[in-house]
């Protein structure tokens, strides 16, 4: 073995040493500056390979974010029209009214409404509901609710047509407290009876019922404005 190894380091010499002694000093150290060169630049090629990685896996993740948002954002989206709607609907009921004093109400309860309700108003309303099966036969509602006999607004409104359109709203809303455009019956009933007898609990129902809503409208823009942020966030990440 010793022999092998010997004979291999003469060869090696020999052959080297030509190849030394036809090199000059100053070819050998630009080669050896060049291969210096090229090993100082293995860093930042794997830094442009890691941020490309990086970039890509971003974008991927980008075009899973808007995949799965548009969904969520598209159902939130299709009910601003639907908002804004009810918003100009409420804001345009109009009809005669008997005057009198104000409802004793916090602001917030008739902050959706275009003009303070009058108690003479609410009154003539209560007085007015007939009775519930009677509510029934007016709805042409085929919905679910509907043919499980809930009352709808629609056909409550037109049980009480003759009386002033922003009242017969109000008590609806306080009814339902805001929260569905169908009441059951019993509620319903119960409901009649205890505003009759007082206003004051018409009055926090409809607080109640502002409230509902109002924290529905918020939750709203709030979900969808978060939605764009974090898209728009990613998108910068991803893409510049």
């Amino acid at each position: 073995t010793m022999q092998y190894i010997t004979t291999f380091t003469c060869v090696f010499s020999l052959l080297w040493s030509p190849a030394l002694s036809f090199t000059s000093p100053c070819s050998f150290r630009r080669t050896t500056n060049k291969l210096n060169l090229h090993i100082d630049q293995v860093p930042d090629v794997l830094v442009s390979l890691t941020e490309a990685a990086e970039k890509g896996s971003a974008q991927g993740r980008f075009w899973f974010y808007l995949a799965a948002g548009s969904g969520a954002g598209g159902l939130g989206g299709s009910q601003i029209p639907r908002l804004l709607d009810e918003y100009r609907q409420v804001q345009s009921l109009e009809g005669p009214s008997l005057g009198g004093e104000s409802l004793p109400a916090s602001p917030v309860a008739t902050l959706l409404y275009p003009a303070p309700l009058k108690t003479k108003d609410l009154e003539q309303v209560l007085k007015s509901v007939p009775k519930t099966s009677k509510i029934l036969n007016l709805q042409n509602d085929k919905s679910y609710f509907a043919t499980r006999g809930y009352i709808s607004r629609p056909s409550f409104s037109a049980s009480v047509a003759k009386c002033n359109p922003l009242a017969v709203y109000a008590v609806y809303d306080a009814i339902s407290q805001g929260k569905s455009d169908y009441v059951s019956p019993e509620n319903f009933e119960a409901k009649i009876e205890e505003y009759k007898s007082d206003l004051n609990g018409l009055s926090q129902d409809l607080q109640t019922a502002a409230v509902s809503k109002l924290s529905g409208y918020f939750g709203l823009l709030f979900l969808l404005g978060g939605l764009v942020f974090f898209l728009v966030e990613k998108a910068t990440v991803a893409f510049l």
